[in-house]
């Protein structure tokens, strides 16, 4: 059976777009592979894997960079494990991918990386710095991100549009597109009684927004747009976790509720009545596909492969992440006409059907088998 070593900056307990694709892909390949993953440990026990082996690696828990710990490699256990292994699979460009690519080079390993995020735009454009600063580290991320792929014998993007923005970056490894999966249990639910369940009375207009408290997400937008609305009974909900700033700023209002991560977000979801995501940079947006496939409406900034499957007007919006007063408009839309909102969920919901986590793994249990 093929060895395959995966290394990643980030892992479960945590919630983020590369911990959701482990979740839902990593079971399923480890019934054709024998896999190795090379993780944080956020706490002493972290959540296991069938069949699926952990090399833990501890974390700073002072250092962040844009809300992440900062993991220390384990070197020896992470070299004894490439050494013997046939793939290296990278899904990140921190400390632990930079040691497993180190070694992958070393003893002459295939080396295939997993873009999940435009990291350079994540750590400089989007962090808490000053303009100058920005460009300054923005131009060193990008540089850095740049000799990290290209080091790389394949990446996979999850679209065209990421792959576009790849190459504009001077990556010019060989690459394969494979599209994300959504979870079948992201459904339409009786919305009266997903409020019920969350305590919020059935008139509330919920509007709300699933993914990390960060920067880069661009929530303290929504949140100014959201105070302004001229709408008696309303609540923003936010589900996610993150910077303890950003989650200060949300967090003036009686009318805003910020859960943590939780473990049935589709009920948080069937609970809204309109998903807003004002995001700066994002690849492909779990959270948005999540969001269409339990029928809501969408509003969401153009960025990665967002523009792709949203068609504005058809089944979502789309809206600069710099305009309050577009973001303004289109809920104040939505908020008055219930049939325009009906059928943009109906046709997210039709729009998203071709997003299959079975059909994820078919294509990399062919590609890995080819290697």
């Amino acid at each position: 059976m093929k060895k395959i070593v995966i290394a990643s900056d980030t892992y479960l307990p945590k919630i983020d777009g590369v911990t959701m694709f482990f979740k839902n892909v990593i079971p399923k390949l480890s019934k054709n592979f024998s896999i190795t993953m090379i993780v944080p440990a956020y706490r002493r026990r972290i959540p296991e894997i069938d069949n699926v082996k952990l090399i833990k690696n501890k974390v700073s828990r002072i250092l962040k960079i844009a809300s992440y710990s900062h993991p220390w490699p384990r070197l020896f256990a992470i070299k004894k494990a490439i050494k013997n292994c046939n793939v290296v699979w990278v899904h990140s460009i921190g400390p632990i991918g930079k040691v497993a690519l180190r070694y992958a080079k070393k003893y002459n390993k295939k080396v295939i990386a997993s873009i999940h995020a435009i990291e350079s735009q994540r750590f400089a454009l989007c962090s808490e710095i000053t303009s100058r600063l920005k460009l300054f580290i923005n131009s060193l991320a990008r540089a850095y991100e740049r000799n990290f792929y290209n080091r790389c014998d394949l990446i996979i993007v999850s679209s065209k549009s990421v792959l576009k923005i790849v190459r504009s970056y001077g990556i010019e490894t060989k690459a394969v597109i494979v599209p994300l999966g959504i979870d079948k249990r992201f459904v339409p639910k009786n919305k009266e009684a997903c409020k019920s369940l969350l305590k919020i009375p059935s008139e509330t207009f919920v509007i709300g927004y699933v993914g990390r408290i960060s920067h880069e997400k661009n929530l303290r937008l929504l949140k100014q747009v959201f105070d302004e609305l001229p709408i008696e009974k309303k609540l923003l909900l936010i589900v996610g976790q993150g910077s303890y700033w950003q989650k200060r700023v949300l967090k003036d209002s009686k009318n805003v509720r910020i859960t943590g991560w939780v473990r049935y977000v589709e009920d948080y979801l069937n609970a809204m009545d309109v998903y807003v995501l004002p995001s700066f940079t994002e690849t492909s947006s779990l959270s948005t596909l999540e969001a269409m496939a339990c029928g809501l409406p969408v509003v969401v900034t153009p960025v990665g492969a967002i523009k792709e499957y949203i068609k504005n007007g058809y089944n979502g919006f789309l809206f600069n992440p710099r305009d309050k007063k577009a973001l303004f408009k289109i809920l104040m839309k939505l908020y008055k006409n219930l049939g325009l909102r009906k059928k943009l969920a109906s046709n997210a919901r039709k729009s998203v059907q071709k997003f299959n986590w079975d059909l994820t793994v078919k294509k990399l249990v062919d590609l890995f088998e080819k290697c």
